[in-house]
């Protein structure tokens, strides 16, 4: 057989050389991609968030009613609601959906918090006809215990990224 007769290819050698150089690259690589994919998971439930919350106020404005942003008990589903027949206490809803519930990207949560809220009540976010609403500060948490701040400015009723925390 000749030099001219043998058939292109790698060597056996030269495959696994390359199969462990791709390998510890994923091994060191790999770690930092999920990382940005949790980021962005919190980020995408921020925003959710604050869309919901600018529609809340939007409509709340256009009809000249009390609209709410309410979170479920798990913090996971979102709904807009609109306020039914207030009482002297301004504390009764009416559970009428504007739209589908949302549920927030997969392993997230979001809580609601603000002074003038009562145990046991659920987490809500009022919006007035005049835009305005409560202050307070919502907080959306991954598995990872990463946290994203969104602080309701109360004279605008809009939210406002506050900050971002991990632990």
């Amino acid at each position: 057989m000749t030099h001219d007769d043998r058939q292109g290819g790698f060597t056996l050698l030269e495959l696994i050389v390359v199969l462990t150089i791709i390998s510890v690259m994923l091994a060191v690589i790999a770690p930092r991609l999920a990382g940005r994919g949790q980021a962005a998971r919190l980020r995408s439930a921020g925003f959710e968030v604050q869309t919901l919350a600018t529609a809340a106020r939007a409509r709340a404005v256009l009809t000249g009613q009390v609209v709410g942003l309410m979170l479920s008990g798990n913090g996971r589903e979102l709904r807009l609601i609109r306020q039914g027949e207030l009482g002297a206490d301004e504390k009764e809803i009416s559970l009428v959906d504007l739209l589908p519930r949302r549920r927030l990207p997969a392993k997230t949560r979001a809580s609601f918090h603000h002074e003038d809220a009562d145990e046991g009540e659920p987490d809500l976010i009022r919006f007035r006809p005049d835009g305005s609403a409560e202050g307070g500060e919502l907080r959306v948490v991954d598995e990872q215990g990463e946290e994203l701040f969104l602080r309701l400015l109360e004279p605008l009723g809009r939210l406002q990224l506050a900050e971002a925390k991990s632990s």
